[in-house]
């Protein structure tokens, strides 16, 4: 379930911003270091955690019970998040004079990326701690969502990889052992085969070479 989520909000950011990544590819290409930068937090910490600690961050789909409770825990943080964006707006002043997120500098995409790594806990809302990130380092509304839902395609990607090889991994492996077994299988058969012809034949073989004066193996 999880996997056609991931896909589907993939698959919408793409879609939404596909001029905006066209762009990337062709003119604003100092824009895809920063999101490199920006993904590693939630890429290494993810990794991590997934190993040590699956059951509370919702991995674990047989053991729903901490993920949901670190969720409920989760969620007043990321209403408080949402409510002081605004304000935050407010004294910052003029949108026209703060920042686009081409400007960002490599360590302020790390820093929005650690707030994207925060977001590995359930609920907390991921777009929304980026874009709080965003704000806080005066960026603009827009630029701020933006560089947030671009900096969402490597990590959703990341995640949908991480659990389509849970998903596929012990399929193979399963695959696998049935492929060797049978193939085992066969080849012993095959040679019980062989060893029966050469059994029967080998008789018949020796009684020609008794009877022609010439050894049936010459």
């Amino acid at each position: 379930m999880s996997i056609v989520l991931h896909g589907g909000t993939l698959l919408s950011i793409l879609c939404f911003y596909h001029r905006r990544i066209w762009a990337l590819l062709q003119e604003d290409r100092r824009v895809i270091p920063l999101l490199i930068v920006g993904t590693i937090p939630a890429g290494v910490l993810g990794i991590f955690l997934k190993k040590i600690a699956p059951e509370w961050l919702g991995f674990n789909l047989m053991d729903g019970f901490p993920a949901a409770l670190t969720a409920g825990l989760m969620l007043p943080i990321t209403g408080l998040l949402m409510l002081s964006i605004p304000m935050l707006r407010q004294r910052q002043g003029d949108e026209e004079s703060l920042r686009d997120y081409q400007t960002l500098s490599y360590g302020q995409a790390f820093l929005i990326g650690c707030f994207q790594s925060f977001a590995l806990l359930p609920g907390i809302s991921r777009s929304g701690s980026t874009i709080f990130a965003g704000i806080l380092l005066g960026l603009r509304s827009q630029a701020a969502a933006t560089f947030s839902f671009l900096l969402a395609i490597p990590a959703i990607g990341g995640a949908m990889t991480l659990e389509l090889k849970d998903v596929i991994e012990p399929r193979l492996h399963h695959a696998a052992g049935d492929v060797g077994g049978r193939g085992r299988g066969g080849l012993r058969r095959g040679l019980d085969r062989v060893e029966s012809v050469v059994a029967v034949y080998q008789p018949s073989a020796a009684c020609i070479g008794l009877r022609t004066g010439r050894s049936p193996w010459a």
